[in-house]
């Protein structure tokens, strides 16, 4: 199974990237999609090279996930 990076803090992105062999920045450019682009998978992180996003890949996943459902009230609203 494995890891979620979704929830981690720009530090703990840090050592991820550190830790598959990715230079420390990398932590910060992986929070960037994350939080900010809202990338719904590894592959979009375009400024990180292919390689890069194969290791992280390997032992990685965002974590984004669906909504087991969803309740529409009458004035339109989602939750």
């Amino acid at each position: 199974m494995k890891t979620k990076l979704l929830g981690k803090t720009p530090d703990e992105l840090k050592a991820i990237a550190v830790s598959v062999g990715l230079p420390a920045f990398t932590g910060k450019q992986i929070a960037q999609w994350m939080y900010q682009k809202k990338v719904k998978s590894i592959d979009e992180m375009t400024n990180i090279s292919k390689a890069g996003r194969e290791k992280l890949a390997e032992k990685y996943e965002l974590g984004v996930v669906a909504p087991l459902d969803v309740a529409v009230s009458p004035d339109g609203t989602k939750k």
